[in-house]
């Protein structure tokens, strides 16, 4: 489940973490409010959910996820900031190592209502997949965290960098302000109040006693699903009992179709709060496809022009005869295959002596440029002096 999250300009290099909580069972901490007036008027009537809930096992999409960054919306955030970083890093003359490839995310709604993955509870019970783990960022230095995170008293830091460092110079690029975009608050508040909202629904209480007699059936005691994992997930690795338990917990669901129940009556509470709050959601919905504008307009402003011819010699490629006379005779064939843009100030006798390092760099230069376009079969092996 998706906690609100509030992003800071991190005093490491730039790391844009999707925000997807898969894994996460979060209580709420934020409510939507609705003033006086809403108290006054007293509780609503449950919306109505469908009478046959889906048989899957697995929670569906949310009508409230077309409202969160995507996956692909997060990839393409985290290009144009690590791209804007980079280049400010540079131009202060502290360049910073590659950044480590994003972790893959679970599916947003994994474990909203408890797991729902046969294979990973046989795997892992309780536990999160290994593949939740964040790589780790590489070591920088006390310059380059300077240039990073800015200066305290608002001088300019390293090589010049911005005051407020580079992460935040570029974070303003793509949202205006000194913070890393993240998802709406208001779209994670309610996220969080229609889980909290259909949790305490009379259809959820009741389907979740259904699955805990299911479960007291099996040998095991629990009220609800989101009981088990905060008892038996504390351990580093998943026990023989833990294993048994989230199997048996799956097969539970199954059979009472909690999750199909579950997610046919938060469905209803997200449609309601989507029309109680359309006119935030739309605020929203403009700020994040504003940020996905400047996100692509930096990446496109860096990749190179569509019609850009390819790094390579401007005439032939050389027959393999014209190669090896290369190689006796270095100079003529800079004069044959020489680039339009090289500046040859050499115009001495070729057959005139030249220090062997000369010599020799001048066939290494010449089949660069020459092999550059001529595929794996244009180059010479040069070590052989």
């Amino acid at each position: 489940m998706t906690r609100p999250t509030r992003r800071r300009v991190g005093r490491s290099r730039l790391s844009i973490t999707l925000l997807v909580c898969g894994a996460c069972l979060a209580t709420a901490s934020c409510t939507t409010g609705g003033g006086k007036d809403a108290q006054a008027a007293g509780p609503a009537a449950p919306p109505t959910a469908p009478t046959t809930p889906s048989a899957d096992a697995r929670p569906g999409p949310l009508p409230l996820d077309s409202l969160f960054l995507s996956r692909e919306d997060h990839r393409k955030l985290r290009s144009a900031l690590d791209l804007l970083v980079a280049t400010c890093m540079k131009r202060a003359g502290v360049p910073l190592p590659p950044a480590p490839e994003a972790v893959a995310e679970p599916p947003r709604h994994e474990r909203r209502y408890g797991i729902s993955s046969p294979d990973q509870a046989v795997r892992y019970g309780y536990h999160l997949a290994e593949r939740t783990t964040p790589p780790t960022p590489p070591p920088v230095t006390a310059r380059q965290q300077r240039a990073l995170s800015g200066t305290p008293d608002g001088r300019p830091g390293p090589g010049g960098s911005p005051p407020e460092g580079c992460n935040a110079a570029a974070a303003r690029k793509i949202t205006g302000t000194a913070s890393f975009p993240a998802d709406a608050l208001v779209v994670r508040q309610l996220n969080m109040d229609s889980f909290e909202q259909s949790k305490n629904d009379a259809r959820v209480r009741t389907v979740q006693r259904k699955w805990s007699d299911c479960m007291k059936a099996g040998g095991f005691s629990y009220a609800g699903p989101l009981d088990a994992p905060r008892a038996m997930a504390a351990g580093p690795r998943a026990s023989a009992r833990e294993i048994a338990t989230a199997r048996a917990d799956i097969a539970c669901k199954d059979r009472t179709r909690l999750i199909g129940v579950w997610s046919a009556v938060e469905t209803a509470y997200q449609h309601r709060l989507i029309k109680e709050r359309a006119k935030e959601l739309a605020a929203a919905r403009r700020e994040r496809d504003d940020r996905l504008r400047r996100a692509t307009e930096v990446l496109r402003s860096s990749a190179p022009p569509p019609d850009a011819p390819p790094d390579a010699p401007p005439g032939p490629c050389p027959s393999p005869a014209a190669r090896h006379a290369a190689v006796s005779n270095p100079a003529r064939t800079a004069a044959t295959h020489r680039p339009r843009s090289a500046s040859y100030s050499d115009r001495s006798d070729p057959d005139s002596a030249r220090p062997r390092r000369a010599d020799r760099n001048a066939r290494i230069a010449v089949f660069k440029a020459v092999a550059s376009g001529c595929g794996g079969a244009a180059v010479v092996d040069m070590a052989t002096d």
